[in-house]
């Protein structure tokens, strides 16, 4: 492979990498009051939660075991969406996974 076919990839590399980091996953928890957002490289890009969250009504630990619950949903799908990009554009490019 000759210097300007390695550059060439190393650009590929940089524009998939680009390309990634833009693409964002959500996740809604069940009951519809806490939404998050992850970015393509893994973090997070927000936590929204409802207001009714805040009446007193629920304890905190179980507001917070819906956050993370509701984070790990949002990774989860980010994980295999960019797993597969991943792969699909680096077989575009020529480069194999095994």
């Amino acid at each position: 492979m000759g210097m300007l076919d390695k550059m060439n990839k190393m650009r590929d590399l940089k524009k998939m990498t680009d390309e990634i980091n833009k693409l964002e996953f959500s996740a809604t928890s069940k009951d519809g009051k806490i939404k998050t957002t992850v970015k393509g490289d893994f973090t997070v890009k927000s936590v929204e939660l409802d207001p009714s969250l805040m009446d007193g009504s629920m304890k905190i630990e179980a507001i917070q075991k819906l956050v993370v619950d509701t984070l790990n949903r949002s990774i989860s799908e980010a994980r295999g969406t960019v797993q597969k990009k991943t792969q699909q554009m680096a077989k575009d490019m020529g480069i194999g996974f095994k």
